[in-house]
C-alpha cells in the first residue's frame, strides 16, 4: 500500500508543480524576482528532464499497463507500482527529494509580502483562499471520478 500512497504523491507533485507554474504564470510571475523566476524556470525544467530519464527507464510491460484502456487510472496506478524495480523506485525518490528541496529554496527566497501576494493570487484563481475548502473539492472530484470509472 505504501508504494501506491509514494507513486501517487509523486504524480500529483508533479502534476500540481507543472501546473501551477504554468497556469499562474501570467499573474504571479509579475511579483517575482529575476532570480526567482530562473528558479522557477530551472525547476520546470528539472521536472521534464526527470520525467523523461523515468519514461526512459518503463520497460514495454510498464508502458502496456499505462496504456491499457480498460483499467481505471487507479488500478493502472497500482500495477505499475507493483512492476516497478528497485532502480526505479529509488529514481522516484531522487525525483521527489529534489522536487521538496527546489521548493524549499523556492519559498526561503520570498519575502512576506510575496507570499502575501501569492497565498491571494492562488486561491483567487482556485476561487478558495480556504486550503481546507480546497482540499474538500479535490477529494470531491477524485470521488467523482472514482464512480465513473
Amino acid at each position: 500500500m505504501k508504494p501506491i500512497k509514494f507513486l501517487t504523491l509523486l504524480i500529483c507533485a508533479l502534476l500540481f508543480s507543472i501546473s501551477s507554474v504554468n497556469a499562474q504564470d501570467q499573474e504571479v510571475v509579475k511579483n517575482l524576482t529575476a532570480k526567482q523566476k530562473e528558479m522557477l524556470q530551472a525547476q520546470k525544467e528539472l521536472l521534464k528532464e526527470q520525467r523523461e530519464v523515468f519514461k526512459a527507464t518503463l520497460t514495454k510491460e510498464q508502458l502496456a499497463i499505462l496504456n491499457d484502456k480498460t483499467i481505471s487510472r487507479e488500478q493502472k496506478q497500482k500495477n505499475l507500482v507493483a512492476s516497478l524495480t528497485e532502480s526505479q523506485k529509488e529514481l522516484l525518490a531522487r525525483n521527489r527529494d529534489a522536487i521538496q528541496m527546489g521548493k524549499e529554496n523556492f519559498k526561503a527566497t520570498i519575502s512576506d509580502e510575496q507570499r502575501q501576494r501569492l497565498q491571494l493570487q492562488i486561491g483567487a484563481m482556485n476561487g478558495s483562499n480556504n486550503q481546507k475548502e480546497l482540499r474538500e473539492t479535490v477529494i470531491e472530484r477524485r470521488k467523482g471520478r472514482n464512480r465513473n470509472n
